[in-house]
């Protein structure tokens, strides 16, 4: 199943007290009866005659920081690792470390970005997406309980394999969303152009096994479709695939992933192909 929870990664702001994926992940790991991995990165530019002892004091005093976070948060029933490293870039550094942690879901804080922004620089957001082997759940809103309303995006009739089997990993989350709350409202929205074809909104219900008034097939490109619908529905997470790319695919235009991210006020939960 892609979303059979074993181990979460959460990704921890030295910046704030506000630990928002902390806290989620925390919630998480308890529904889920999983481990909890706890990463931060940091590092400092202070002129300094020893850097190494530099560098030896500031991972020390982020790591008693961290463990003091963990200790006054609700941790009951979840084990807890921690990892403090020390590197100038921290957005390579925490692909690195999604990598090798062989986590099941990765949640982080998502902050504002105009899209300017996006295009010219490389993100953390968009280095966890284009790179990460497991679902990231990107955090837009403060609530650490279970959705109560989910959108997922999906067109079950795609002609390539990439494609197929991401929606199939799409509707496997779907169902365990629901496994995990019975109470949850899911939405499932299908769009196309004039050249896709057309998925009549009773066989989008019967794939996802919703009601047909909570299936919406639209017309027009898919992150302005779901943009839409999520300004209707306002849904606590939205659910998006992604076909990660890599090398020269990576520099060019977002996915519809990486184009509705900023423009969504909801959580957003990325699935990709290789999760």
């Amino acid at each position: 199943m892609a979303l059979d929870i074993k181990k979460v990664f959460a990704v921890i702001d030295p910046t704030t007290d506000n630990q928002r994926a902390l806290a989620r992940a925390i919630s998480l790991a308890q529904r889920c009866e999983a481990t909890l991995h706890a990463y931060l990165c940091c590092f400092s530019n202070l002129e300094t005659d020893n850097f190494e002892s530099l560098r030896r004091v500031e991972i020390d005093r982020h790591a008693a920081w961290l463990d003091n976070v963990i200790e006054v948060a609700n941790v009951d029933g979840v084990t807890v690792t921690t990892q403090v490293e020390w590197n100038e870039d921290w957005r390579h550094a925490l692909r690195d470390a999604v990598s090798e942690c062989d986590c099941d879901i990765v949640v982080k804080s998502a902050y504002q970005h105009h899209m300017p922004t996006r295009h010219v620089l490389r993100t953390s957001d968009w280095e966890v997406l284009r790179n990460a082997k497991c679902p990231v759940l990107l955090l837009k809103r403060e609530s650490t309980g279970p959705a109560k309303s989910v959108l997922v995006a999906a067109n079950p009739y795609v002609e390539d394999s990439e494609h197929r089997l991401l929606n199939e990993k799409i509707l496997s989350v779907s169902q365990k969303l629901r496994d995990m709350n019975e109470d949850v409202e899911l939405h499932a929205i299908c769009s196309y152009t004039g050249s896709e074809k057309f998925v009549p909104q009773s066989e989008l219900a019967e794939y996802f096994a919703i009601e047909e008034r909570r299936a919406h097939c639209m017309s027009g490109p898919a992150d302005d479709a779901i943009i839409d619908l999520a300004k209707v529905i306002d849904p606590d997470l939205v659910v998006i695939g992604t076909v990660a790319r890599t090398g020269l695919k990576s520099k060019i235009k977002g996915n519809t992933a990486e184009q509705t991210l900023d423009r969504l006020d909801s959580d957003v939960l990325v699935i990709t192909a290789a999760a």
